[in-house]
């Protein structure tokens, strides 16, 4: 059990343990219209796009996707009220001016470094837009699944998906494999019982939300060529 609880964590984007108070804050200099930022917040990290060109040198105008608010109205963390239930809250875009003096833990994801292709700035800033008019288009927020993390890779790349959770899917696979190896957990005929039991599991759900992904990729995809073209038409 802690073996695999290990593996889970280590899939998390954890911020070290220690303080950030000789952490130098970034001032709206460090930031451009279509960026994807991502900020530590109580443990794990929350993302979004910058929208707009900075008029203040401690603010950033972004767009973020969160379970701000339940189906029920009442206000929520940006996080939700559960972990593995999905299907729970709805999850809300949001445009807001971010507090650079109190968020020092912000970077910006560089894609070249990930070798992945990045939408030009404007297409980004216009993908962002569209969510923010669109909210109901995109799945009930999930932590993992369905986060801050998918809408704004979406928004930046095109591809919808969470870097954290195939993260956990990895460590799933680790896990899995841990049981062909000759250590002495694995003496334990229980202990195999159990790890194969999560790594079947893993799979399947593993193929479930990837398969979500590509369907929401494609709706979005689709909406997004229709929301351009009416713009295109608004200005001609």
């Amino acid at each position: 059990f802690f073996y695999l609880l290990y593996l889970f964590c280590s899939s998390l984007e954890l911020p070290p343990f220690a303080t950030n108070n000789n952490m130098k804050h970034k001032t709206s200099a460090d930031f451009c219209v279509g960026d994807h930022i991502k900020m530590g917040l109580g443990g794990v990290k929350h993302h979004a796009i910058v929208v707009d060109e900075p008029t203040d040198d401690n603010f950033v105008e972004i767009i973020e996707y969160g379970a701000f608010q339940s189906s029920n109205g009442m206000k929520k963390g940006i996080f939700g009220s559960t972990f593995g239930s999905g299907g729970q809250d709805q999850g809300l875009v949001r445009r807001m001016r971010m507090d650079l003096t109190v968020c020092c833990d912000v970077e910006v994801i560089n894609y070249q470094e990930k070798k992945a292709t990045a939408r030009p700035p404007h297409q980004v800033r216009e993908a962002a837009y569209f969510l923010l008019e669109n909210t109901h288009l995109l799945p009930p927020y999930h932590l993992t699944f369905c986060n801050c993390e998918c809408a704004a890779r979406w928004c930046k790349t095109g591809e919808f998906a969470s870097g954290q959770a195939k993260g956990f899917y990895k460590a799933g696979q680790r896990a899995t494999q841990a049981v062909a190896h000759p250590t002495i957990m694995n003496n334990i005929a229980v202990f195999r019982k159990i790890v194969a039991s999560v790594g079947e599991a893993t799979d399947s759900r593993r193929a479930h939300v990837e398969n979500e992904w590509i369907q929401t990729q494609s709706l979005l995809d689709d909406a997004l060529i229709e929301y351009e073209t009416g713009l295109a038409a608004a200005k001609g």
